[in-house]
């Protein structure tokens, strides 16, 4: 993401992967090169997926092979990228796995850089692009860790869709504390006898449901209702 063909900080870099392990990497990769991510639920109606990857100025769209061929078909001009294509796993395997530094950015980044572009309901029209920047996020995610009691022996679940702002609080939350992120599969993860169809990552989660063990079992702690789930 570093590399200047791939954008960087300034541009925006669309983010549509369904809710899954690799929507939490790419999305932390896009946030690590300096450039705004712009989370878009590949599973909403192709024209919104089209005029939100149009109205961000999107300069690259992330994907996975399995909706490829339906964000390609949204994104008109902008190039497309699934990251779990053999060549492009191929050309990250030859990276250097040391920590990204401001050197290897385009430019180095400001507090009131845009940290992610993300998009309204649209209930009362068209959707609307709300831009945060860095400056206030830090502030936030501490206040709702606190509020939560998250800390690094927590569990938080990522239930929401991508395209919800919520999303990020649970990521932000979770990783922040060092928690363990549950990421919840897409789709119907709550299953009749109680159980929970997820999947643990090994960082946390915050938010909207029970906490999940790694046997599948419920243990409800700490929960905030919300909607996006998905």
């Amino acid at each position: 993401m570093v590399d200047r063909s791939w954008g960087g900080a300034g541009d925006a870099v669309v983010v549509a992967v369904p809710r899954s392990l690799e929507s939490v990497v790419v999305l932390w990769a896009v946030a690590k090169s300096g450039a705004t991510f712009v989370p878009v639920d590949p599973g909403y109606p192709a024209e919104r997926v089209q005029f939100m990857v149009a109205d961000s100025g999107a300069v690259l769209a992330l994907t996975v092979s399995s909706v490829a061929q339906v964000v390609a078909a949204a994104a008109g001009s902008v190039p497309v990228v699934a990251v779990d294509e053999v060549s492009v796993a191929a050309q990250v395997g030859q990276l250097s796995s040391r920590p990204v530094s401001y050197a290897d950015r385009v430019r180095s980044l400001e507090p009131s850089d845009a940290a992610w572009m993300i998009y309204t309901s649209g209930s009362t029209g068209r959707p609307k692009g709300v831009v945060v920047s860095h400056a206030g996020v830090g502030g936030v995610i501490a206040a709702e860790r606190e509020h939560f009691g998250v800390d690094g022996s927590s569990r938080v679940l990522h239930v929401c869709s991508p395209s919800f702002d919520v999303s990020l609080l649970e990521l932000g939350v979770g990783f922040s504390a060092g928690a363990t992120v549950v990421v919840a599969r897409r789709g119907r993860w709550w299953s009749g006898s109680g159980g929970c169809d997820c999947l643990a990552v090994g960082v946390a989660c915050v938010h909207d449901a029970g906490c999940v063990g790694v046997d599948g079992s419920c243990r409800l702690g700490r929960s905030a209702c919300g909607g996006g789930g998905g």
